[in-house]
């Protein structure tokens, strides 16, 4: 039997080669890696070409008419494969600045043949802060039949152009929603409250793992308790399960209501959340139900220390040292350090900290400590002062 060449292989096999190759530590793909594989031969090239393309941006306030058109019409009349490879689309701005024998009506009117031809899009991200076609933009997203996630940041959208029904997502196409995520003002702008009354509504039908939900005004936000609202319609017997979870400028509720939808919840972002207070009620109920998170983005509390030490599985965590840098958050953060974080040494691959103060927190102690934690590829700290010298011995000797 002839050995196999790996120009004999499956696309399937090739791809899995090309991820294994260009993964990073956060699992994102290096696209410096993958133009490199794509010269290897036809194979990593096909193989290559699907994860290098995968992300299409939409930003044309600050780029030439004739460009934006030119990509538009290739797009729209199929002269190009890379629409075939496009799984991400990012709107940042459809504003465009025409000029000439170009009407608006022919730029939205292309706009909109490009979006629904791009048909293997899983993934929609689009900011909304002006009105210049939006509606070509949303007839077009609505088309596309296999969407599965939706994140729409309308903050910096004047309240008076928002109504409630403006984004329909009971028309959309794709049945297949496993993501949705916006970003508001506040919790009573009538978009919002539109999209939240219309997620109510479709959540029985919808596999939602992924909520992505915030304010930017927390303060007129921060007793809304979203979760209540979105669960207290469904059957008791079938619980959603939800795995990622961002709380920004809401307020989390843990009861009999909303803890049966976050049983395999593994992915938990308090960064722009409640107040650490709050925060350590939080830690407390998700001990005492027993989950186990793989990634946490929150405040330092005794809480999170406790919760931590309760369980191994650890993979990223962000925690932030909020202002005042008092003596108790120190120790709070020297103790997760020396005594949380080591218990997950075998699965840690991340560690930030968000030091919302000038002031260092870091100290050999801690470093000797995190040391043990063999996978660690990402560390981000604030060194304490009159420890520099030390950490820089350790940090050559590691």
């Amino acid at each position: 039997m002839p050995p196999t060449c790996i120009q004999d292989l499956a696309l399937e096999l090739v791809q899995e080669i090309v991820v294994r190759a260009c993964q990073c530590w956060d699992d994102s793909l290096s696209k410096e890696s993958l133009k490199q594989l794509r010269l290897v031969s036809w194979q990593f090239r096909e193989a290559a070409t699907t994860f290098l393309f995968s992300e299409l941006k939409f930003n044309f306030s600050k780029r030439q008419m004739e460009d934006v058109l030119t990509q538009l019409d290739h797009i729209a009349q199929q002269k190009t494969e890379i629409r075939h490879c496009v799984r991400i689309l990012v709107i940042e701005s459809t504003n465009l600045q025409l000029s000439g024998s170009t009407s608006q009506g022919t730029y939205v009117n292309l706009l909109n043949h490009a979006i629904r031809s791009l048909l293997e899009v899983r993934s929609i991200r689009w900011t909304i802060s002006a009105l210049e076609g939006f509606y070509s933009v949303l007839e077009g997203i609505m088309d596309l039949p296999h969407v599965q996630e939706l994140y729409f940041d309308f903050s910096k959208l004047p309240l008076r152009w928002q109504t409630p029904e403006m984004i329909p997502l009971r028309q959309f196409k794709s049945t297949q929603l496993q993501s949705f995520g916006f970003l508001a003002r506040d919790a009573n702008a009538l978009l919002a409250q539109g999209l939240i009354n219309q997620l109510q509504k479709i959540m029985p039908t919808a596999s939602l793992s992924r909520l992505d939900i915030g304010f930017t005004d927390s303060e007129s936000s921060k007793n809304a308790e979203l979760m209540n609202q979105f669960f207290k319609a469904l059957p008791k017997n079938t619980p959603l399960r939800i795995k990622y979870l961002r709380v920004h400028g809401w307020k989390l509720a843990l009861n009999s209501l909303t803890m049966p939808h976050l049983r395999q919840m593994s992915f938990l972002d308090l960064s722009h959340g409640s107040e650490p207070f709050s925060q350590s009620q939080i830690w407390s109920s998700i001990l005492n139900n027993g989950i186990q998170l793989r990634k946490i983005v929150g405040a330092i509390t005794s809480s999170l220390n406790l919760y931590l030490q309760s369980y191994a599985g650890l993979e990223q965590i962000t925690v932030i040292i909020p202002r005042p840098n008092s003596l108790d958050v120190l120790a709070f953060y020297h103790e997760l350090c020396q005594n949380s974080l080591p218990i997950h040494a075998s699965t840690l691959k991340y560690f930030k900290v968000v030091n919302t103060n000038t002031q260092g927190h870091c100290v050999l102690d801690d470093m000797n400590a995190i040391s043990v934690c063999e996978k660690l590829e990402h560390l981000t700290v604030t060194i304490m002062a009159g420890h520099i010298d030390d950490l820089v011995s350790f940090y050559i000797k590691y």
